[in-house]
């Protein structure tokens, strides 16, 4: 027992004393560079109405009272970068004045309440959905001029997709015209599911078969993921993605998911040695991290967030 407690003990000591060599890497080396949107374009033969795309962002977030710090700043952030943009930051009081949200099981986490929400708002207006975890390093004209009567533009996930001909699709950014196709039949297939006796046997046929999920991990907590999969192979939808690692999630497969390695880069780092990108989408243990260097006052003069505080005090980018 003793041997096996030192053991453990030394192992930690040389995991931490990797972390902290890791750390002063990520902090002292100059990885500057502008990464440009990767896009893939589907089913561009298909004939669609003249779709319109309604000038709208919606953000959610559940409750008013414990807004992190971080998602105050995304917020502004996307305001100061969309200004000809109604932006609806929302929460679970005031959504209900744009739509009804059904009882959703308790039994499913709350990030499915917030999957049905997106879904629901832009099927019935159209618009932009944007996680409230976004920090938006441009304005979002690159995605526009790409955009040609498309039924959505939406991100993939290149951890996740092992055939590129059927893309894994994520949800945490969405541009959707008014009346979209696709939103349409993902948010009837979605409802299908969560609304169901057994929402998380619903997809037992599909969950488990690779050749539709490809990599895609906890499927009970992504059951909006496979409602999409689901919906793409059925139907004929015009759809422009844009790969995750080449936007929002670059740091996040560059450091593995690593949210302190992620969070040090934001912090810590000369924000003139980081790579240049459109937008970055902060995970949850990201977005915790980075809360609690602001909380303590520990951001780094001149690092990224460091200057994202004082923009937005400016009201200049």
């Amino acid at each position: 027992m003793f041997l096996r407690e030192s053991i453990n003990s030394v192992k930690q000591f040389i995991n931490h004393i990797a972390s902290r060599i890791k750390i002063l890497f990520i902090i002292y080396s100059n990885d500057a560079k502008v990464i440009s949107p990767k896009f893939l374009e589907f089913n561009n033969d298909a004939v669609r109405p003249a779709y319109s795309y309604p000038k709208v962002i919606w953000l959610y977030w559940h409750s008013i009272d414990e807004v992190p710090t971080i998602v105050n700043l995304c917020v502004e952030r996307i305001r100061s970068y969309c200004p000809e943009f109604e932006v609806n930051f929302l929460n679970e009081s005031t959504v209900k004045d744009f739509i009804t949200v059904p009882d959703i099981s308790e039994e499913l986490p709350i990030a499915i309440k917030a999957d049905y929400i997106r879904l629901k708002l832009l099927d019935t207006y159209g618009g932009i959905w944007m996680d409230s975890s976004i920090l938006l390093n441009d304005n979002i004209e690159w995605i526009f001029e790409r955009i040609n009567n498309h039924d959505a533009f939406v991100f993939f996930s290149d951890e996740c997709t092992e055939d590129i001909n059927f893309p894994i699709t994520e949800n945490w950014f969405i541009v959707a015209p008014l009346g979209s196709l696709f939103i349409r039949a993902w948010l009837r297939e979605f409802s299908l599911c969560i609304f169901s006796n057994s929402p998380t046997e619903f997809y037992n046929d599909i969950k488990y078969n690779k050749s539709f999920v490809q990599k895609l991990t906890r499927p009970d907590y992504l059951l909006c993921y496979i409602s999409a999969i689901k919906v793409l192979r059925e139907n004929y939808f015009k759809v422009l993605y844009a790969s995750s690692s080449s936007v929002g999630h670059y740091f996040n497969y560059k450091y593995k998911f690593n949210g302190l390695y992620v969070a040090t880069v934001l912090t810590k780092k000369n924000e003139s040695d980081i790579p240049k990108l459109k937008l970055i989408k902060l995970t949850s243990q990201v977005r915790n991290v980075v809360e609690n260097t602001l909380s303590s006052g520990k951001i780094k003069k001149g690092s990224y967030i460091y200057n994202v505080i004082k923009s937005n005090h400016s009201g200049t980018q």
